[in-house]
């Protein structure tokens, strides 16, 4: 009777782990559920499946997709939202490079002399950078992103004349500039309201001199590397990539200017580390 019962552990073991193959492992059974397979051995009826102590359950589909088993893998299907690895980017081949404005500035006083209590651009603009591969895949290239830079100017409200800098009553170009700040910007990696993550140039305490209505102008330059031969025969100078115009804009005057919110994209960049809070002013 000992023998039999040794036996029906091993097959109570066995009915309850395997599938018509065998295991090595043998549970032990405690003396109520020994009984039990005793009884059931007797009467000629099958052991159940709960005479297992440790019985295994298949995951729910709710467990699964927390573990992300069954998350598809979105990032590699979609070819807008594709980062490709440093070393697999800078592989040399060819790329194209876009500047997308997605905030444009809407508003802002004139300083005039007053550069110590000027009013930054409201809100500041962002420019996002959208890097593609020969494949057309957007790419984010670590390795190419501290040669790169951002340069704002401002046009006139059409766009078609440089004002830079401020123009006396015959209409020639004086050494004050109209456009005061910071402005040129590294890159910034982000995660936009979407969450995908992206290269940005931002432009926080950028302020106009006179009243008018303007566009800006954003630039994107590649700075030469010193082990580039082709850069050191252009005399160290960068090579401008691409370009991109904002919306047209007004500057008000000081008295008349009302600030808008601060918007959702500014709000989370700056939730990031994005320094996006103008430093105080410095005197020309």
């Amino acid at each position: 009777m000992l023998a039999e019962s040794l036996h029906l552990d091993r097959c109570a073991s066995s009915e309850v782990l395997g599938n018509g193959t065998a295991h090595s492992r043998v549970h032990t059974v405690s003396p109520k559920d020994r009984s039990k397979l005793s009884i059931n051995f007797l009467s000629g009826s099958t052991p159940r499946a709960d005479a297992d102590p440790y019985p295994r359950h298949q995951s729910s589909p709710l467990s699964r997709r927390a573990r992300g088993v069954n998350r598809p893998d979105t990032a590699r299907n979609n070819a807008d939202d594709v980062e490709v690895a440093a070393a697999e980017a800078s592989n040399g081949q060819a790329r194209t490079f876009r500047l997308d404005i997605v905030q444009h500035p809407d508003r802002t006083a004139e300083f005039g002399a007053s550069t110590l209590t000027r009013l930054p651009l409201a809100p500041p603009l962002i420019a996002q950078l959208v890097m593609r591969d020969s494949a057309g895949r957007i790419i984010i290239d670590e390795m190419e992103l501290p040669f790169l830079v951002a340069q704002l100017s401002l046009l006139t409200s059409d766009g078609s004349a440089s004002m830079d800098y401020v123009t006396d009553d015959e209409g020639r170009s004086t050494h004050e500039r109209l456009l005061y700040g910071n402005l040129v910007s590294s890159p910034h990696l982000l995660r936009n309201l979407q969450g995908r993550r992206g290269v940005y140039f931002m432009y926080p305490d950028v302020g106009v001199r006179q009243r008018g209505r303007f566009v800006m102008k954003v630039t994107l330059i590649r700075l030469p590397r010193m082990d580039d031969p082709s850069a050191l025969a252009n005399h160290g100078g960068g090579t401008i990539l691409t370009e991109a115009r904002s919306l047209p804009f007004d500057v008000y005057p000081y008295r008349d200017y009302v600030a808008p919110a601060q918007t959702p994209l500014t709000q989370y960049f700056l939730q990031q580390g994005a320094r996006m809070i103008p430093p105080p002013p410095r005197a020309l």
